[in-house]
């Protein structure tokens, strides 16, 4: 996991040498919403649902492209489960790093839709506990993450967007619901 980020990286910090217009710069943002675990069921886990969080920056080529990075803290999950000694409980929780190509067409002078298409890598921390059993244990992969978004400008420097964002695993898929605000600098 490490080398991908390495990369992600390096491919963030040499962006600037191949886009030298007004429409390009940096930017950094952050989106509060919530997150819904498909199928966790499936694993005892009662609520599927929590509230969660991101941070990202990035750098726009042009107005119609630009290349992000991020963190998700997708929040934790709890439930229980019927055993011989008692329910056992289960928390879960999840964050991710991110790294993504972000597509988007103005529409007006403000208003703007966009997409997001990227990879993700994911971390997942369990913890078991009830009667004579308690177990903690860790899971990670990477997975592709899309999703769509609109929203508008403020002048030149602030944005607003409401975003719909799947991150798929192997086990479950989230859906993250959120409101992004970011900066642009330097604009």
């Amino acid at each position: 996991m490490m080398k991908q980020l390495l990369v992600a990286l390096l491919v963030f910090f040499s962006i600037p040498a191949f886009a030298n217009n007004a429409d390009s710069g940096f930017y950094a943002g952050v989106g509060l919403g919530e997150a819904n675990v498909d199928d966790a069921e499936e694993y005892a886990i009662d609520d599927d649902s929590d509230i969660a969080f991101r941070v990202y920056g990035g750098f726009e080529f042009n107005k119609w492209l630009a290349f992000e990075i991020g963190y998700m803290d997708f929040g934790s999950y709890h439930g229980s489960a019927p055993s011989i000694e008692g329910p056992i409980e289960a928390r879960v929780a999840l964050d991710s790093w991110t790294a993504s190509f972000r597509p988007q067409v103005m529409i007006g002078s403000d208003w703007f839709v966009q997409a997001q298409l990227g990879y993700h890598f994911w971390d997942a921390d369990a913890r078991l506990s009830g009667g004579s059993i308690s177990a903690e244990f860790s899971e990670d992969g990477e997975d592709p993450f899309y999703g769509i978004g609109f929203g508008r400008n403020f002048g030149t420097d602030w944005r607003l967007s409401a975003e719909w964002t799947r991150f798929e695993s192997d086990d479950a898929d989230i859906d993250f619901l959120n409101l992004a605000l970011n900066y642009r600098f330097g604009r």
